[in-house]
């Protein structure tokens, strides 16, 4: 039912070359699993060296943000390829 219904959303919205429901599915589970991963990872990173030295969470938001930026990059060039 998900699947139909995301279909339908492709096509209404008028994105070109999705002509079967499954394969929009796992291209976007791994748009989100990838964002998710990138920031979660940034701020491992950051928590790691601010733990490293003894400093405020500067760089655990420093780097949660870069993550988040790279994340959405990443999703952008994943998600042009649609159309």
């Amino acid at each position: 039912m998900a699947a139909r219904t995301l279909y339908f959303a492709v096509n209404f919205l008028g994105v070109s070359g999705m002509t079967e429901p499954g394969r929009v599915a796992p291209l976007l589970i791994g748009a989100g699993t990838m964002l998710t991963s990138m920031v979660v990872a940034g701020f491992l990173l950051g928590y790691v060296v601010d733990t490293w030295l003894g400093s405020q969470p500067v760089f655990m938001l420093i780097c949660g943000g870069l993550g988040l930026i790279g994340g959405f990059m990443k999703v952008h060039k994943l998600l042009s390829r649609l159309g």
